[in-house]
């Protein structure tokens, strides 16, 4: 198979599983609806936002780094997926000790828990965003189309099971985490080097401003704060 076969067989794959994916998630959502009240998806959106912000950080823009570098080694990949998932690991323990705080805010508690839980979500982040990348690069998305699909099916009986049980909100945490981890855990085929963080900082130590300094990272961060500012403000003009 040539260049040019293999990027169009790619692509479809690609397509596939966008679709796949959009398809299988939106019968799901019809399903739930129908066996959830309507203000527990508000809830979900609420807790959704506080850990997109923190989901920026955990991007960072460095993956998407290593899909335009011209020849990225093993050492490239091994080093930002340790710098990731150790910085998703300090942002997860900060949402966990501040979710009290945040659940006072929105005078909700029930926030604190669904916070906790569904923050995983970001430690799982640290992992996918990598892997992701070494897929990527050389467009094996063949590979995403199995991992999405199945973390898709998989996560979508375990909320409507949840949910025929009558655990309520909980039905679509789970959904959620288990739809992160399941599509993760098939995207699983970089090497690592546990000696590579340390090696490459040695050798760089500008790298973790660096990332801080990534213009991707600096106009997500930009974006999904305004978003927040946006639903904080909706959410005092509903109390008043």
């Amino acid at each position: 198979m040539d260049n040019r076969q293999r990027v169009v067989s790619n692509l479809i794959w690609r397509f596939m599983e966008r679709c796949g994916a959009q398809l299988v998630s939106f019968a799901v959502s019809v399903v739930l609806a129908r066996l959830l009240e309507p203000e527990l998806y508000g809830t979900i959106a609420l807790v959704t936002v506080i850990t997109s912000i923190l989901l920026v950080f955990a991007d960072s823009g460095m993956a998407n780094a290593l899909i335009q570098k011209k020849d990225p080694d093993d050492l490239d990949f091994s080093s930002v997926f340790f710098f990731n998932l150790i910085f998703c690991i300090v942002l997860y323990a900060g949402l966990y000790f501040a979710s009290p705080l945040l659940a006072k805010l929105y005078k909700a508690q029930e926030l604190t828990a669904i916070l906790r839980v569904l923050g995983l979500t970001i430690v799982v982040a640290g992992i996918k965003n990598v892997q992701q990348a070494y897929v990527s690069k050389p467009m094996q998305f063949k590979r995403f189309f199995f991992a999405t699909l199945g973390g898709t099916l998989f996560s979508g009986a375990v909320g409507i099971t949840m949910a025929l049980m009558g655990y309520g909100i909980w039905a679509l945490v789970a959904k959620e985490l288990v739809n992160v981890t399941v599509n993760t855990a098939g995207g699983l085929h970089l090497e690592l080097d546990a000696d590579a963080l340390a090696q490459s900082i040695g050798e760089n130590p500008g790298l973790p401003v660096t990332i801080i300094q990534n213009q991707t990272f600096i106009q997500n961060l930009a974006n999904n704060y305004y978003f927040a500012q946006t639903l904080v403000n909706n959410q005092q003009f509903t109390q008043l």
